[in-house]
Parts: C-alpha cells; sequence; structure tokens
C-alpha cells in the first residue's frame, strides 16, 4: 500500500486506492494518519467497496491515466481488458 502511494506523492501525484474488500483495515488506519498528519484533501482519495461497483469505475475514468494493481490474475485480467483498449498505463 504504502509503497506505491509514497513515490506517487513524492513525484507530484495524487492517489485513488481502492483496498481489497476483504483487508480494508490497514488503507482506513493510514487514511486516518494521512489526515493526522496534514495531508491535503484529495492527496490521497481511498475508495472501499466491491471490485464491480467501486474498482471498476475507477479504471474506467477518462481522468486515471496510470493503474497500479496488486491482487489475483483473474482482477489483474480484467483490469487489462479495460485499461489497455484506452491506452492507460498499468
Amino acid at each position: 500500500f504504502c509503497t506505491k502511494i509514497a513515490p506517487a506523492i513524492v513525484c507530484g501525484n495524487c492517489c485513488i486506492c481502492k483496498p481489497s474488500e476483504l483487508s480494508p483495515t490497514t488503507a482506513y488506519i493510514m487514511g486516518k494518519i494521512f489526515q493526522k498528519i496534514g495531508l491535503p484533501p484529495g492527496v490521497v482519495n481511498i475508495v472501499h467497496g466491491y471490485g464491480p461497483s467501486a474498482g471498476e469505475p475507477i479504471v474506467s475514468a477518462k481522468e486515471v491515466r496510470a493503474i497500479s494493481f496488486t491482487g489475483g490474475s483473474l482482477t489483474g485480467s480484467r483490469i487489462s481488458s479495460i485499461a489497455a483498449p484506452k491506452l492507460k498505463k498499468l
């Protein structure tokens, strides 16, 4: 989680993170830590929910130019099938 967010922030990017619905606690706690240290709102956005209803809209959004994914091969295939035709960085 943090090994992907920290480099993105250092490079001046904002992040939308959708943690696994099976283990969302770490992302929730990190969101609280980001607030506590004074990270400006909108720099790290954490979206909780299931892949089809929460993840797919993120991957499909035209404003999202790059996607970093950690997880299972079925989900990775789905993300690739959505992102590749739009020439998004994976």
